[in-house]
């Protein structure tokens, strides 16, 4: 078992970018499913187990312990560069508020503006990171 912890540090970092770049934030923890449906209590899969009220009481617990964000990778990663001692956190692009419902519905265009936000924030981070580190702030 391996520990995947996030850095502090770089999660401020990139809040206030995304910020500077106008995007809607949210900092919290990451939890990570082993699957997209069940283990993420989505009600919209081809298999379910529990009720609308057993999911929400699940999201609502989850949300009160900090978990902004639900997703399959970043856990994997965290471990990776946590063993591997060098610096890391996760971004993520959050397509809909699981408090409200369990499926996409935005546009093919209104995901795609999303994604490219994670692209734009993080080469704004590292911009302004490598002007720190080379003094050309």
């Amino acid at each position: 078992m391996r520990t995947a912890i996030f850095n502090d540090e770089i999660n401020d970092k990139l809040y206030a970018v995304s910020k500077s770049l106008g995007f809607k934030a949210a900092r919290g923890k990451t939890m990570c499913a082993d699957d997209f449906y069940e283990g993420q209590g989505r009600l919209d899969g081809a298999m379910c187990d529990y009720t609308e009220e057993e999911k929400m009481d699940f999201l609502d617990l989850a949300y009160k312990r900090g978990v902004r964000n639900i997703e399959m990778e970043s856990l994997a990663f965290g471990a990776f560069t946590s063993t591997i001692k060098v610096k890391a956190a996760c971004v993520a692009v959050t397509f809909l508020n699981r408090l409200e419902g369990d499926s996409v519905k935005s546009s093919p265009e209104t995901l795609s503006e999303y994604e490219s936000r994670v692209t734009q924030l993080v080469l704004e981070f590292v911009r302004k990171d490598f002007e720190v580190r080379l003094g050309w702030n």
